[in-house]
């Protein structure tokens, strides 16, 4: 990183060097390259063209996220969503093991 920097302000003192020595002896036509080129650089930095602004392509969105962007502009509280669980409590499910009978085990272990 510190090269980089050494050989930029290197190449900054030169190229000021050779404008002042350009200016001094009179030679304005060697002067119209570098400011048209300045200039390009100055154009472009402030108005960079569209294709290097990282334009993305636009993405449809999902139905889902405009279900919830319609219900945002209806005035609908994000705390008031619907329920999607089911609100009774912990349900227990009977298996269908056959190998052990449930009368011959005690009922503590």
């Amino acid at each position: 990183m510190v090269k980089h920097a050494v050989a930029f302000w290197i190449i900054m003192i030169l190229a000021v060097f050779g404008l002042y020595v350009n200016i001094r002896l009179g030679r304005w036509d060697a002067l119209i390259f570098p400011l048209i080129l300045g200039g390009l650089i100055f154009w472009f930095y402030k108005r960079p063209p569209r294709a290097l602004t990282g334009r993305h392509p636009k993405v449809k969105p999902s139905k889902a996220t405009m279900a919830k962007l319609e219900r945002s502009k209806s005035g609908h509280k994000p705390g008031q969503t619907m329920n999607k669980r089911k609100s009774y409590p912990f349900h227990v499910i009977e298996g269908q093991k056959k190998s052990k009978n449930d009368d011959e085990l005690p009922k503590y272990h």
